[in-house]
């Protein structure tokens, strides 16, 4: 969703989801990749542009299959004028609509049902890593479901590919012998390849239409964004460092937003139960006590026997267990992540900035922001070829590489 420009919604407000498409849909999805992976065109449309704080109000998915999903939502607030305008979707025409919370599990099993024998599920959208992903993550993270449920972020899809990426790229524009135009925004992009406006958009349906039409044109059979503008939507065991800058704001986000999910489990609301977990690994951890390359990690605890190079994540009766958030809680206490502003939300952090690390006096509750902040404390200084703290970090607690080396013990 690009939240710019004028139109209105046109259509039906009613949830559909017909068995048989038209002849115009079978049209745009003809050229897709068959099988696998599955691409499911998908658009929504929320009540602001900050993904933290919004809610979604309507929702639209094409299916390979040519079925398709389409209904509005009610946000539980009401919506603003701005936003009435902009989709034509008003207050009135959601009084009487389903809830998210209501509507989730239906949109997760509309996608598993259509995914055919695909064993990978990617999304389609515009603008679509930005926006519409985050505005999906982040009202699953509002509902009170439990991770049992299966209403994850990684439950309705595997990757995410974003056509507004693809738009700026030169070489398809070359293949096309278009040119390519100055403003992005969904329409200005239409217009370039088609002389004339896109109908409906800022409806999700009509987004969802102008945006395969652009497809179309610029790369018909999805090749070039599977290859260049595919991402996951899980980051769960990647290492960000080796992400490239513009991706690992993103991915950190994603990240955070899997933690706060995962922190929903019964046993972090145990301190009792987290200290136990922690105790019997005590035979597997092995402080590291020598600096690498002068930002090494004092003091940390790894599990001395595990490939992970990430969170370590264990099971207990079949329950996922990430190893750093019960410390966190053993320490610290419970974190109450059950609430309605992103922003607000808790997850475990390393003020070591190690992410193996499962020391408790390592670990702190933080919001996302203030967690991410602390990439900015680099560690040791060099100073005259000699390493020393650096004394500009302003964090609370203090980063522990900006730290003399008895503290971090």
């Amino acid at each position: 969703m690009m939240l710019s420009g004028e139109s209105s919604i046109e259509g039906d407000d009613n949830e559909k989801m017909p068995g048989s498409s038209s002849h115009q849909l079978k049209d745009d999805m003809k050229k897709r990749p068959r099988n696998n992976p599955a691409l499911f065109s998908f658009d929504l449309e929320g009540t602001g542009k900050d993904t933290d704080s919004s809610k979604i109000i309507q929702v639209h998915i094409k299916a390979p299959n040519g079925n398709e999903y389409d209904t509005l939502v009610h946000p539980g607030i009401e919506i603003s004028d701005d936003i009435s305008k902009l989709t034509g979707i008003t207050n009135k025409k959601l009084r009487d609509k389903s809830t998210f919370a209501q509507i989730a599990p239906h949109v997760r099993d509309f996608i598993q049902n259509n995914r055919g024998d695909s064993t990978e599920v990617i999304l389609v959208g515009y603008n679509a890593r930005s926006y519409d992903i985050p505005l999906l993550a982040n009202e699953l993270l509002r509902l009170t479901h439990r991770n049992d449920e299966g209403l994850s972020i990684s439950s309705f899809a595997d990757k995410v590919m974003d056509v507004y990426l693809l738009i700026k790229d030169q070489e398809v524009w070359d293949n096309s012998g278009k040119e390519m135009p100055t403003t992005k925004t969904l329409n200005s992009v239409y217009c370039a390849l088609y002389g004339n406006d896109a109908k409906n958009l800022h409806s999700a349906k009509g987004d969802v239409i102008a945006m395969n039409k652009i497809m179309e044109k610029l790369d018909s059979d999805y090749s070039i964004a599977l290859e260049r503008y595919t991402y996951p939507i899980s980051y769960e065991g990647v290492n960000l460092d080796t992400l490239p800058k513009e991706e690992r704001k993103l991915a950190e986000a994603a990240r955070f937003r899997e933690q706060c999910f995962a922190q929903r489990n019964p046993i972090y609301k145990d301190v009792n139960k987290c200290k136990e977990i922690i105790n019997g690994y005590q035979s597997r951890l092995k402080p590291t006590e020598s600096l690498e390359d002068n930002a090494g990690h004092w003091g940390c605890h790894e599990i001395i026997d595990s490939k992970q190079t990430a969170y370590f994540r264990t099971s207990k009766k079949e329950i996922n267990i990430l190893l750093h958030i019960a410390a966190c809680t053993a320490l610290n206490g419970v974190v109450i992540t059950d609430c309605t502003d992103f922003k607000q939300m808790r997850t475990a952090s390393h003020i070591c900035q190690n992410a193996r690390c499962v020391n408790p006096k390592h670990l702190c509750w933080e919001t996302m922001s203030y967690n991410l902040s602390r990439r900015f404390c680099y560690g040791y200084a060099k100073c005259d070829n000699k390493v020393g703290p650096n004394v500009s970090c302003v964090h609370d607690p203090r980063c522990m590489t900006t730290m003399p080396v008895e503290q971090w013990m």
